[in-house]
């Protein structure tokens, strides 16, 4: 199994809302009926028991066999760490799905909508197993098949801005677009194991 994985850093209290209604949004406007979520299928987002998160499902949303969920943390969380993280994973089957619609068109697509600072696509089992832990603020430690990188991460972890990290990435990658705000970087589009997907990322 494969994972799409997004993790954003929390603004301030109405942007839990604000950043679920964008995804939603988003996600359900994919011109692809197998890949676009059905917004009335979901549960409600309910912040107001939100001690200390709050997670809305997204399987019943996906009329193919995707499962998924959106996990928002409390505001009143207000370290610089992951662990205070908003993040969204989506876990398929690269096998049985379009995965290039996938990478290029629904991962984007996420980016857009949940604005994150970290975005990638990756063995489920391989990601899983890393370690040790990464403080995803400001580490990168091992590019997976599909990564995303805001202008922020791209300072903490790399010392370059997107277009730096961009042109330097180049040679490597199978597309890759840069800009002021971000780096969008396709290592492969080849569907891999885990064994090989852990050896292809950490040779680069």
């Amino acid at each position: 199994m494969y994972m799409l994985h997004l993790r954003g850093r929390p603004q301030d209290v109405r942007s839990i809302e604000l950043r679920h209604e964008r995804l939603i949004t988003g996600l359900s406007s994919l011109n692809h009926e197998r890949y676009r979520l059905k917004p009335e299928r979901l549960s409600a987002l309910d912040t107001s028991k939100m001690l200390p998160s709050t997670e809305v499902s997204l399987t019943r949303g996906f009329p193919s066999r995707m499962k998924g969920f959106v996990h928002y943390y409390n505001r009143d969380c207000a370290e610089d760490h992951g662990r205070c993280d908003d993040f969204l994973v989506i876990d398929f089957d690269p096998r049985d799905c379009e995965y290039d619609y996938v990478i290029r068109k629904m991962f984007p697509t996420a980016v857009q909508a949940f604005s994150p600072y970290l975005g990638l696509i990756a063995h489920q089992n391989e990601w899983s197993s890393r370690k040790p832990f990464v403080e995803t603020r400001s580490e990168v430690r091992q590019f997976d098949l599909v990564n995303y990188y805001d202008r922020e991460l791209c300072r903490r972890a790399f010392g370059l801005t997107p277009i730096q990290l961009g042109n330097r990435l180049k040679p490597q990658a199978c597309e890759l677009k840069s800009d002021r705000k971000g780096t969008y970087l396709i290592l492969t589009d080849e569907i891999m194991g885990e064994r090989v997907a852990r050896r292809f990322g950490q040779s680069l």
